[in-house]
């Protein structure tokens, strides 16, 4: 099963959360948002604008009518919704085929527009001008300013390829990061090393491949997010089910465990490394902290045992890796209640070098969760300092489920989730 099977949620929501610099005041909510149409709109990734606005992005099946301007192309399309610094849209667009498409990355470029990412399984149609390598493959957008497509641009192999994240190069290009579990051909330059592999791929900045590499064992593995170095390279991070061998040097812990791979600025790849405990550990995250270091966000079905020190609290944990920056691992901390809390959001380092770290939960108010659920599942937002300490966390949600699938921090201090 795929990333994004696993991941796939019915659900958008957006809230803005003041904190005066997300120190250890507890926060309150600003404002919140609802954009969708009259099917299923998830929203999976936001970045504020340098116009002190946001940018959303996701995918849809709805067609024209609510907040949605234009219909659907097919099953699935990448959905793109600009609003102002109070929530306010401003515009949208849809791209996609006739077939599938899901869009999990969304940047603001140097250029003042935005490169989109995320995975299709059209051919030639709609908004997509080549036609598809076999399954999934990986499938960028570039927009202007305005929203208008600038380019497309498909990469792939006979299998399927997901991609999850994207991060612009320090020479107008982007790398774009995700899973493969095709052999070499079409796009793809190196044959798999095992069910599937970390892929990740190299384009100029009129959207040409420069480079492609993959990294992996002889089972699962599939590479969720990747960051900038301050050494010019990238910094790759995602779930293993692979033993030592091929691409990893340490076996597995247990069912999965994150994987962490660094590599310089053209793909060679410099260490790796594994972090788990006995069961399923995935990691969803990575930042390049302010001493040199990384920390690793996901979550945890593990108990204490292996890399991971604290016990279960209850069904899944959130579980935050700070590693130095050799990969050494420096601490761990975990954080639930008594149900399953789920964190697919990107780590974030605050100005006070502590993170917030989100995601959504079904837990009440026990553990490390001190506010009931509202019904189902909730946003979840955890303030901790630069020692893995708590500092305070929040609660957003209705009466059904609620998804939080991104958040980033902005100009203001503020988190948007």
């Amino acid at each position: 099963m795929s990333l994004k099977q696993k991941l796939y949620m019915l659900a958008v929501g957006l809230a803005l959360i003041g904190a005066g610099e997300l120190a250890a005041i507890v926060p309150m909510k600003e404002w919140d948002k609802r954009f969708g149409g009259t099917l299923s709109d998830t929203c999976w990734a936001i970045q504020q604008t340098s116009d002190g606005g946001y940018i959303l992005a996701g995918y849809s099946s709805s067609g024209a009518g609510g907040d949605k301007t234009e219909d659907s192309r097919g099953n699935h399309d990448f959905w793109i919704v600009k609003i102002n610094s109070a929530g306010a849209r401003e515009w949208d667009r849809r791209f996609g085929g006739a077939g599938e498409e899901y869009c999990s990355a969304i940047l603001q470029t140097s250029d003042g527009g935005y490169i989109v990412a995320g995975d299709s399984a059209s051919g030639i149609g709609g908004d997509k001008t080549e036609s598809s390598r076999g399954g999934y493959d990986f499938w960028a957008v570039k927009i202007n300013s305005a929203g208008v497509k600038e380019w497309d641009r498909r990469f792939g192999g006979a299998g399927d390829e997901y991609c999850s994240s994207i991060v612009q190069t320090s020479d107008g290009g982007y790398i774009l990061a995700g899973e493969s579990d095709s052999g070499a051909g079409g796009d793809k330059t190196e044959n798999s090393r095992g069910s599937a592999d970390f892929w990740i791929v190299k384009i100029n900045s009129a959207g040409y491949k420069d480079w492609d590499k993959r990294f992996g064992g002889s089972d699962y593995d599939a590479c969720c997010a990747i960051n900038s170095t301050s050494d010019g390279g990238y910094i790759l991070a995602g779930e293993s089910e692979s033993g030592a061998g091929g691409d990893k040097t340490e076996g597995s812990r247990g069912d999965t465990d994150y994987w962490i791979v660094k590599i310089n600025s053209n793909g060679g790849k410099e260490w790796d490394k594994r972090f788990g405990g006995s069961v399923f550990d995935g990691c969803y995250s990575i930042q390049q902290t302010t001493d040199g270091g990384y920390a690793a966000g996901g979550y945890s079905l593990s108990g204490a045992g292996g890399d991971k020190t604290e016990e279960s609290r209850g069904g899944s944990d959130y579980w935050i890796v700070k590693i130095n920056s050799n990969g050494v691992r420096e601490w761990d901390k975990r954080f639930g209640g008594a149900l399953d809390d789920y964190s697919f959001t990107p780590i974030l380092q605050t100005m006070d070098k502590g993170y917030i770290a989100g995601g959504y939960s079904y837990s009440g108010a026990d553990g490390d969760k001190t506010e009931e659920s509202w019904g189902g599942a909730d946003y979840w937002i955890v303030k901790i300092n630069s020692h893995g300490v708590k500092e305070w966390d929040k609660r957003f949600g209705g009466l059904a489920g609620d998804y939080c699938q991104s958040i980033n921090l902005a100009g203001d201090g503020s988190c948007i989730a």
